[in-house]
């Protein structure tokens, strides 16, 4: 009889902590994806002494069903298994919503964007983890922009004033070529960065001169190297980029 209470009583430890486990387990809240909004990225280098490069690449969102206070990463792969990344995400919001967003990826040069299902992997640091897929389909204008990029992403080029020539102003243009010659009048989110990788300055504009106060201070053109445009284009369903170059 002394026997039998002693193994009830040492086996109550082990029982009191499977139930806690099982209580806390039960008490989580729901850990899954309820949207993933995935966009192709079409990136053209514009090179002061070098050709043009172009670059393709994933800008991706995650909104799970409830964002708690904690650290998120998630891994991307490709149909096929052909490319897979995994990064930690960072929080931001958009009309309200909780999105996680995953840094742009970029693939190696000459690599187009696989098309197809891509699956995607949502892990939480508690070692919670849920799974979830997107497609992405290739369509006309993409590849109109694949081919031609010059056509889509503009060039920023710095001129003299002809009535003041002390004067620089900004100009950025695509390139015209015959029937394929498009007029952009979307604006475009402008960066001006200087050799460090700081941001000098942020602007928005269309085509044609950049009207920017920012862009009659002669320091800026000093001091820029690299100007930096992008926006997203509903019409392609694709996030262009640019960068030029001067040195």
């Amino acid at each position: 009889m002394g026997s039998h209470r002693n193994t009830t009583f040492h086996l109550f430890p082990m029982l009191l902590m499977l139930m806690l486990c099982f209580l806390v387990g039960c008490s989580r809240e729901e850990f899954a994806l309820q949207r993933i909004h995935a966009y192709p990225v079409i990136i053209n280098h514009y090179g002061a002494s070098e050709p043009n490069r172009v670059l393709e690449g994933l800008s991706i969102a995650f909104l799970p069903v409830l964002r708690e206070t904690s650290d998120y990463s998630a891994s991307i792969t490709a149909p096929s298994g052909s490319f897979s990344w995994e990064h930690k995400l960072f929080p931001f919001e958009v009309d309200g919503l909780d999105y996680l967003g995953f840094p742009d990826l970029t693939l190696p040069a000459g690599f187009p964007l696989p098309q197809g299902i891509w699956e995607a992997e949502l892990l939480h640091s508690d070692g919670r983890r849920t799974l979830g897929k997107f497609t992405l389909e290739d369509n006309a204008l993409l590849r109109s922009v694949r081919k031609e990029p010059q056509l889509w992403i503009p060039q920023f080029s710095w001129e003299r004033d002809a009535s003041s020539p002390e004067i620089w102003q900004l100009f950025m243009r695509t390139t015209s070529s015959g029937s394929e010659a498009r007029s952009l009048q979307d604006m475009w989110e402008i960066q001006c960065i200087d050799a460090k990788g700081v941001v000098l300055s942020r602007m928005s504009a269309k085509e044609g001169r950049v009207t920017s106060s920012s862009v009659a201070d002669a320091n800026l053109k000093a001091n820029t190297v690299l100007i930096k445009c992008s926006r997203y284009d509903a019409s392609i369903g694709c996030v262009l980029i640019g960068f030029t170059r001067f040195t």
